[in-house]
């Protein structure tokens, strides 16, 4: 796909004809999409990539997947829980091989780049 308007239409259709929710989508450099099947009342959601250097990929979707089923285990809003994945993924791909993100590293990369934490957002995620 060339556009992010294609990728969010192309997930759009996955989203209806599997009857899911909700559907995060990974883009490499380009970081990550939250698309919910309900788009009026939860617009797409385009995160950053955080990686502010890449050492290697190697288990960057695996951290991404934890980050988010941990976060939804404890019953965080989705955004937040993309926006948590996207900061360990951005902390793994600058180590070299399978690595793993701590809180510290996680918090340091978003006070880092301004991020807010959970305690600084609504009950939906956003700040």
């Amino acid at each position: 796909m060339r556009t992010e308007r294609e990728m969010i239409g192309a997930a759009a259709a996955i989203i209806g004809d599997c009857g899911i929710e909700h559907m995060l989508v990974t883009r490499s450099e380009e970081g990550m999409t939250l698309i919910s099947s309900n788009e009026i009342a939860d617009p797409p959601l385009t995160i950053p990539s955080m990686a502010r250097e890449v050492a290697d990929i190697s288990g960057a979707g695996d951290t991404v997947v934890a980050v988010m089923t941990a976060c939804l285990a404890v019953g965080a809003p989705l955004s937040l829980g993309a926006k948590l994945a996207t900061l360990a993924a951005g902390v793994v791909v600058g180590k070299l091989g399978t690595a793993v993100a701590s809180p510290e590293e996680i918090e340091a990369l978003a006070a880092a780049d301004g991020w807010l934490f959970p305690d600084e957002l609504d009950e939906n995620g956003h700040s």
